[in-house]
């Protein structure tokens, strides 16, 4: 093994261990996809035995846009995308970034935001409630945020009959704001903005919107997030592997700095 081979897997290896730790690092967080690494082998000039290996180099970072799991919350404003697609959020500078990270609540103002005070976009803009009006909320399936205001409909009912106690009717509730989804041709192309969120770019084509179930977006279940997409145990034992060619190729440098030492001495 030459000292370039021993040199470029070290810095691949380095790069591996970046990549697992953060996955591993992120995974409890809300909506998380895993970042994954492809790299290439590296060649020099070609000889009469065929090319010369020059080692490896890292050629592209991956994401990982696998369905995470589904679990309970008790916020009926959070949401857990099942299928494809993206929550569409405008930043702080009003730029359109995308994530799958349903975590939301209510802002002094009234706007859907993320824990990150991003707004929710839905079909017609940043997502606005007003609290003085509605105080119950729920969540379809299609997106369709609808609120109450505390009217009941039809009159009380005594339960049990003859207890005189009496049992309030079901509660009226309108139409608020839609949830809108968004995908993309190439999700693999949106660059990573950090913090679970994502933009468009040239590689990943045209934004696909609607609102859920609708051109083969993902529909969306209130009460509920998906959780990361790391899975712990593989990630584990690819961060030992890691460790192991990281170690294999310091260990490379180190004997092949002995031998030219002894060179030099000679």
């Amino acid at each position: 093994m030459s000292l370039q081979n021993s040199i470029s897997g070290l810095s691949i290896s380095s790069k591996k261990l970046d990549m697992i730790g953060n996955n591993i690092a992120n995974a409890s967080t809300v909506g998380f996809k895993e970042t994954m690494g492809k790299f290439g082998d590296l060649y020099g000039a070609a000889t009469v035995s065929g090319q010369v290996g020059l080692g490896g180099m890292s050629m592209t970072r991956v994401q990982e846009f696998n369905q995470g799991g589904i679990r309970q919350s008790d916020n009926p404003l959070d949401m857990a995308i099942s299928g494809k697609g993206f929550f569409q959020v405008q930043t702080s500078d009003g730029s359109l970034a995308y994530t799958r990270d349903g975590q939301f609540h209510l802002d002094n103002n009234g706007y859907m935001v993320t824990a990150n005070d991003e707004k929710l976009m839905g079909t017609s803009g940043p997502i606005q409630i007003d609290r003085t009006v509605w105080t119950n909320f729920k969540i379809d399936a299609n997106g369709m945020i609808s609120g109450s205001d505390g009217t009941t409909r039809g009159p009380d009912v005594e339960f049990p009959t003859g207890s005189g106690i009496f049992v309030p009717g079901p509660l009226v509730y309108q139409d608020i704001a839609t949830v809108g989804l968004f995908d993309f041709r190439n999700p693999q192309g949106l660059e990573s903005l950090g913090t679970n969120l994502w933009q468009a770019s040239l590689a990943s084509g045209s934004v696909i919107s609607g609102s859920p179930a609708a051109n083969s977006l993902g529909s969306l279940q209130s009460g509920a997030l998906e959780e990361s997409g790391t899975d712990l145990n593989e990630s584990l034992v690819n961060m030992i592997i890691a460790q192991r060619e990281y170690q294999s190729n310091a260990q490379g440098i180190k004997t092949q700095d002995e031998m030219l030492q002894r060179l030099m001495n000679m």
